[in-house]
């Protein structure tokens, strides 16, 4: 029970009624305390007032002061009366026994136990023939633990929020050099307050670049939906920097959770792909609660965003769908094999996009590219650890519509501003090529490479979903 809290609920009792209706006159409630507290500082020192109550509504009341709370040797009791609350025949209520706290106490109350309870027979009603009815047979009672201001209990706990933007190329075509993103979103964060209301006053967030290409980012903002909370200018962009958000006094209301977004405006996007990663965490978080009183040991959490990959010009690309198969004879010799499918949709932007074929020495998806020899397109999990089976394996890709046949040998092109679908198939033998059965597992195939090229750019490979989970299929068991 917090200072100044209302109505707050220590003990519940439970009636039921047999045989006839009871009307309950009156309840006797217990005070009590333990060491080194008196049972009179409960209600000097602690509540003010008590409620009987029935859900919301109250039944009965009194307040707690010296006129009203009757000592008994050692005991402190109190009677709440004039009540006329009926349990109907053959049902059961439950009624609450609830406290006023006073607006203050001394500190060195915080933390103790103080005790309500009902005594043997302290709960009186009475029956359909006008016979007063008593209970408990043996009282009961429940601890309560008094805490100073809510205020000074206030929580914050920072989380990634479950939309922010997952592994992803982003193509920046904005602006007269078509090399420019506004306000792309890196990460988005909930922020939850507890038992106050939090106000944050300042927040640092981390953004990363990796990549040898040329984007920068010139300012950051921190969003609520469309409004901007606070916007800052980065003035150097290159490795790790912080981004201090200070004075944006964002409150987050006791009992909710707010989601913040990390945005920032790129210019000069080149051909070569720069990522960027934005994250924070609470010990870069300044906040106060509604008291204004700094929040130091409970501001708890971190959000991290996925890998957002930028270009001037390429492909946007998205997995339809996933799946996994166990087959049988696939190669020679083979028991099993497995076949993972995936469906995956790329898109244009800002120039036309040229792939290999199946037949090319830069197959847009191999499980063993020739020119990037330690860089398949296919990764294969056994246990969720990433493993190389030295076993025959292959590859199938159909091409939806949409394409053009103005590429090279070997290759196609989709237009700039052109979607389509793709159909992949990876196989894989069961058995190594000696004959040998591979090692018993759950399997898993993941995508994790596309080759492509621009006319401008030259040869250009994605990478973003290495490692992603959601770019994995589930698992089936060889051999």
């Amino acid at each position: 029970m917090y200072e100044g809290a209302s109505k707050v609920g220590v003990l519940g009792i439970k009636l039921e009624a047999k045989t006839s209706d009871i009307k309950v006159e009156r309840i006797k409630l217990d005070l009590d305390a333990g060491s080194p507290n008196s049972d009179s500082d409960l209600y000097r020192k602690i509540a003010q007032k008590v409620y009987i109550m029935d859900g919301s509504t109250v039944v009965g009341s009194a307040d707690l002061n010296t006129d009203t709370v009757v000592e008994d040797g050692s005991d402190r009791f109190i009677t709440v009366s004039g009540m006329n609350y009926v349990v109907p025949k053959d049902s059961t209520k439950v009624l609450t026994v609830a406290l006023d706290a006073r607006s203050t106490w001394d500190s060195a109350f915080d933390g103790d136990t103080f005790t309500v309870g009902v005594p043997s027979d302290g709960v009186r009603g009475i029956d359909g023939a006008g016979i007063n009815q008593y209970g408990p047979t043996t009282g009961f009672s429940n601890d309560f633990t008094p805490q100073g201001e809510l205020a000074d209990s206030a929580t914050l706990v920072l989380s990634t929020n479950s939309n922010t933007p997952q592994d992803q190329e982003v193509v920046c075509t904005l602006n007269t050099d078509e090399d420019e993103c506004e306000k792309l979103e890196l990460l988005k964060m909930d922020f939850k307050a507890e038992k106050d209301a939090v106000t944050v006053t300042d927040l640092t967030v981390n953004l990363t670049k990796t990549g040898t290409g040329a984007a920068s980012t010139t300012v950051a903002y921190l969003m609520e939906g469309s409004t901007v909370v606070g916007s800052e200018t980065i003035q150097n962009f290159s490795g790790l920097n912080s981004i201090v958000f200070d004075d944006i006094d964002w409150t987050i209301p006791a009992g909710s959770t707010k989601t913040l977004s990390v945005k920032v405006d790129v210019v000069d996007a080149g051909y070569t792909a720069s990522t960027l990663n934005a994250s924070t965490t609470s010990s870069l978080i300044t906040a106060e609660n509604s008291a204004g009183t700094s929040l130091t040991t409970t501001v708890s959490g971190s959000a991290l965003g996925e890998s957002i990959t930028v270009r001037k010009a390429g492909l946007e690309m998205t997995l339809l769908s996933k799946s996994i198969s166990k087959t049988s004879a696939a190669f020679s010799g083979a028991t099993s094999s497995l076949k993972a499918d995936f469906k995956v949709r790329i898109t244009a932007k800002g120039s036309a996009v040229e792939f290999g074929d199946t037949a090319s020495t830069t197959y847009a998806f191999a499980d063993q590219d020739s020119t990037l020899a330690a860089a398949p397109s296919f990764i294969v999990y056994r246990g969720g650890t990433a493993v190389q089976p030295v076993v025959s394996s292959s590859t199938t890709m159909v091409i939806g519509s949409g394409t053009s046949a103005a590429g090279g040998a070997n290759s196609w092109v989709l237009g700039e501003g052109n979607s389509v679908d793709i159909d992949l198939s990876y196989v894989m033998n069961g058995k190594t090529d000696a004959g040998a059965d591979i090692t018993f597992g759950a399997y898993a195939v993941g995508l994790e490479r596309l080759n492509w090229l621009t006319l401008n750019g030259g040869r250009q490979t994605s990478t973003f979903m290495s490692g992603n989970a959601d770019w994995r299929t589930s698992t089936v068991t060889l051999p």
